[in-house]
């Protein structure tokens, strides 16, 4: 078997320096001379696994190592129980295994054995406690790398959800603005062709009346087209609350986030400048909850009153840990113009917000 090996993180070498204890040990502290080659081939089963790809190879190399461990800890030096570290170097990192694999199963007995057989065989209290506070340490090493590895990697996950969704938000509003300008203006311009060669038609044989009437023809579809190409520009500034409200569906469904929508009706009764200022307060409400919040479900519930056009929010994220005041600012400044007033009515379990516009008169 050859191996063509490429430099990895740093963080994989750093505790290779550990590996002067069982070296130097058979000089300084007296480990037997039969020990060396077993930990060369320790240290040549670390290097392939932050190396290879996993096979079996590694698998039974890891095996390898545990027994290692195991072996020189209760027959060579206590001391050695401080090698499950590179154990957990390699599972957390390189192996990325998750509390219910083989590998995470046999550290657990590997253990688990190592410290019955010190409690067992050994009757020095100062070795037992050793030997059962250094696993722990490992343990809650383990464990809590193993969980920030699985919060990094949900971040890059919905990171990842998040550009696959803005990309695909792009997409779709290039394709409206395409087929907006193509219904627009596609037709105006071949009537003005077709006007056009009239006119210069009709000029040629002389009817001027009639070529007149043709140009005051153009000019009102110049100015029709003119007129629809400004109401497009204004619709593209513009969004009603049911369109917004099909765009973080399908965000929202990409992300496996559940979407509960009550009153929809209702804020389509709004007046479109509403519409349009909500719609951008739920954009950024959402995108807030797809990146912070770490929730599984959100609702968006409508209503109005007399004297109010009401949005309440409500997730079951981690909330805020505490409240300053200075909590979703951008959305207060765009509410201000409107003398609107947002709420944060439960910071969390569940996160409630409330939104009021006053309807004005």
């Amino acid at each position: 078997m050859t191996f063509k090996w490429h430099w990895q993180h740093p963080l994989y070498y750093i505790p290779l320096v550990f590996m002067v204890f069982p070296f130097g040990g058979i000089y300084f502290f007296g480990y037997p001379l039969w020990t060396l080659p077993f930990s060369l081939l320790f240290l040549l089963a670390y290097l392939i696994i932050v190396h290879e790809e996993i096979s079996w190879l590694t698998n039974f190399l890891w095996v390898y190592m545990l027994l290692y461990i195991t072996f020189m800890t209760l027959t060579v030096n206590s001391g050695m129980i401080w090698f499950y570290f590179y154990l957990n170097n390699l599972y957390v990192y390189r192996l990325q295994d998750d509390f219910k694999s083989f590998r995470f199963i046999s550290y657990v007995v590997s253990t688990i054995f190592v410290i019955l057989y010190v409690f067992i065989k050994v009757h020095d209290i100062a070795v037992q406690t050793f030997t059962l506070l250094i696993p722990i340490l490992n343990f809650a090493m383990l464990i809590f790398w193993t969980l920030e590895r699985k919060r990094d990697e949900a971040k890059e996950l919905l990171m990842e959800k998040n550009k696959s969704i803005n990309l695909l938000l792009a997409e779709n509003e290039r394709n409206r603005i395409g087929q907006d300008l193509h219904d627009t203006l596609g037709h105006v311009f071949v009537m003005l062709t077709v006007k056009a060669d009239l006119i210069q038609t009709l000029l040629d044989h002389g009817e001027i009346a009639k070529a007149q009437k043709e140009v005051a023809d153009l000019q009102k579809i110049t100015k029709n087209a003119t007129s629809d190409v400004r109401q497009m520009v204004e619709s593209l500034k513009d969004h009603n609350i049911s369109e917004e409200l099909v765009v973080i569906s399908n965000m929202l469904e990409l992300a496996g986030i559940d979407l509960q929508v009550k009153g929809a009706e209702v804020a389509e009764t709004f007046p479109l400048a509403i519409q349009s200022k909500l719609s951008m307060i739920i954009r950024e409400l959402i995108n807030n909850l797809m990146k912070h919040s770490q929730a599984k479900a959100c609702q968006l519930a409508f209503g109005q009153t007399k004297s109010d056009y009401l949005l309440n929010y409500q997730d079951d994220g981690i909330g805020f840990s505490n409240l300053t005041g200075q909590e979703l600012h951008s959305i207060k400044d765009r509410l201000v113009p409107l003398r609107g007033e947002l709420v944060i009515s439960s910071a969390k379990n569940p996160t409630q917000i409330s939104i009021r516009i006053p309807v004005k008169e």
